[in-house]
């Protein structure tokens, strides 16, 4: 876990299609619920219509109250979720031109932004919510932005071969997105098996054949398949 009480921190909410990395962030009922305004979205149609990137990032960043001579912690939201404003915006993104169009303008947005983050706010972390699944802002959050990138997924095969679907696709990608080698896969699989029973150590074995390309053996009695 980072140790955010001395390191300022930067945190990016990408699961736009799902967005809420806002609510994370209130811890207990007595929270004062975080208000979000514009976000990431508001920035990206705003480029897509040849705006350039705004000159300050402080009207679609939110700064956390923490204790005194605890480092700072921002989100950048991905909007006004889940207001219809910012489905309206969302669905004007034509992820396909972006990427891979005449004239894509992806990937040089993108790394742009994480420059102007870096520039604006010096992370020691600059922390990246994505969905899950094979996606454009999936690829933008496993190959473009991250130095590492945590993959959190439950013992069961289907989470396990989507999990590995999703860190093979990278290594394939990266050539052509001008991402740079050496990006740190971390795994976490959580299992409610016991510590020493059959099924925790078939499904240790299981993510180590399924991630590192073999098949799944078969499994002991109440393993979930």
């Amino acid at each position: 876990m980072i140790e955010v009480r001395t390191v300022p921190v930067f945190a990016l909410d990408l699961d736009l299609e799902a967005p809420g990395l806002h609510y994370k962030f209130e811890l207990g009922s007595e929270a004062k619920r975080l208000s979000v305004g514009p976000g990431i979205v508001d920035i990206l149609v705003a480029f897509l219509k040849q705006q350039p990137l705004p000159q300050s990032l402080e009207n679609y960043t939110t700064k956390l109250k923490v204790a005194d001579g605890a480092g700072a912690i921002h989100i950048m939201p991905a909007g006004t979720a889940p207001s219809g404003e910012y489905w309206r915006l969302l669905s004007q993104v034509n992820w396909y031109e972006i990427f891979y169009g005449k004239q894509p303008t992806g990937v040089p947005f993108f790394l742009d932004l994480k420059e102007r983050i870096r520039a604006s706010y010096n992370p020691d972390f600059l922390l990246i919510d994505a969905r899950t699944g094979i996606t454009e802002m999936g690829g933008i959050a496993t190959t473009l932005l991250p130095d590492s990138v945590v993959c959190l997924a439950l013992a069961s095969v289907e989470h396990l071969e989507g999990l590995r679907a999703v860190t093979l696709s990278p290594h394939a990608g990266r050539g052509r997105c001008g991402c740079v080698a050496g990006t740190r896969f971390y795994f976490v699989i959580a299992s409610e098996a016991k510590q020493s029973s059959p099924r925790r150590v078939f499904w240790i074995a299981s993510s180590r054949s399924l991630l590192s390309g073999r098949p799944l053996r078969a499994g002991p009695v109440g393993s979930s398949q």
